[in-house]
């Protein structure tokens, strides 16, 4: 009897899908002694990443570092407690800084929680170095608050003998809280 066609075409099929089968079988077998056998660096990261990883969990339960999280978490809910204008006014009288104008924070909502506060702050005459630590003070009483302008001149109504370091001031400051 003559082979019929159809049994040609599917052990044609067949003799295909066996030899593409055996060849990507090869080649994963080639790679996987690729990278198993001849990648010894991987080895190496991976147990310098859990070393590191064990002392950071031995680091982090010391009672040090719980006492040191919960003393932040603290100083930031008094941060929270205090407004943008209280923390001003305070930073203001620890550097005795004295301002032309103090208007109250204009509030906007922005999202569905979240306000912006814009405090316009125009600063008398003072020394720079003074001008400079009181933003740098107010920006770490409160980590949200920052300072969006700043404008610094000097200031040109006293004598040039009297004070040289005599600079007026006017910074914007933003605050975002949620409601």
């Amino acid at each position: 009897m003559a082979k019929s066609p159809e049994k040609g075409m599917s052990e044609k099929f067949q003799v295909a899908m066996l030899t593409f089968a055996m060849t990507g079988g090869g080649f994963a077998l080639v790679t996987l002694v690729l990278v198993l056998l001849l990648n010894p660096s991987a080895k190496a990261t991976s147990e310098d990443s859990e070393k590191r990883y064990n002392d950071l969990v031995k680091l982090l339960s010391k009672p040090e570092s719980k006492a040191l999280r919960e003393q932040a978490r603290l100083s930031e809910a008094q941060g929270q407690a205090k407004g943008l204008s209280d923390i001003v006014r305070e930073k203001l009288q620890s550097f005795q800084i004295d301002f032309s104008s103090f208007p109250e924070p204009k509030p906007t909502t922005l999202t569905a929680g979240l306000v912006r506060l814009d405090l316009e702050l125009s600063l008398k005459p003072a020394k720079l170095s003074s001008i400079l630590q009181f933003l740098g003070a107010v920006k770490d009483a409160k980590k949200t608050i920052k300072v969006e302008t700043l404008t610094i001149n000097r200031d040109r109504s006293r004598a040039k003998t009297a004070d040289d370091d005599s600079w007026s001031a006017s910074a914007h400051f933003v605050d975002y809280v949620s409601k």
